[in-house]
């Protein structure tokens, strides 16, 4: 592959569009800056994380926080006096359970707990180690090494909805590491 002296040299940044650069010289407004030799216009498409319909929410609270400088400061304080409701374990303590219990840090609160149907004459046959939860959204599985869930969330003062994306690593092992980063890579990718 050879290059001959008489050929062009292939331009650094070319645009498939030429429309887009001739619309743009003809409103007066240069196509590349006075600076370079090549086009300041990217054909490339622009990415973002940021959720159009939430974008507004998250920009005025931003411009919230510059208006109210010590904002920032009650909240973060609030977030510190915040101390959590304390739920009742009383099921999961009570002696005939505690050895169904697979962690003894790890308990079901008796408001939200799984009973089950008593077997007759069986002290503490109802328990399991097991909360409820509801279930909205039917789930999505993209391989064996973590999920991806979405969640429809709506606010039944305004009636305003969001949906909540929930990524899910679920093959890491119990008290231990995964034997190869593969699927944490891919995870994060």
């Amino acid at each position: 592959m050879a290059s001959k002296a008489n050929e062009k040299p292939e331009p650094v940044h070319s645009v498939n569009s030429p429309k887009k650069i001739r619309s743009l010289s003809q409103e007066g407004q240069a196509s590349s800056s006075s600076h370079s030799s090549t086009s300041s216009w990217n054909e490339e498409p622009v990415t973002s994380n940021m959720d159009i319909s939430t974008g507004h929410m998250i920009l005025s609270y931003m411009e919230d926080h510059l208006k109210n400088k010590d904002r920032l400061d009650r909240e973060w304080e609030a977030l510190c006096a915040y101390e959590a409701e304390l739920c009742a374990t009383s099921a999961a303590t009570h002696p005939p359970n505690i050895k169904k219990n697979r962690y003894t840090d790890v308990l079901p609160y008796d408001h939200s707990r799984v009973i089950l149907n008593e077997l007759s004459n069986v002290s503490g046959s109802d328990y399991i180690n097991a909360s409820s939860i509801v279930h909205l959204v039917s789930e999505h599985i993209w391989c064996d090494d973590y999920l991806v869930r979405s969640f429809y969330l709506k606010n039944l003062r305004t009636t305003e909805t969001r949906t909540v994306t929930q990524f899910h690593f679920i093959s890491w092992p119990d008290n231990g590491v995964p034997n190869s980063t593969k699927a944490l890579l891919e995870f994060r990718r």
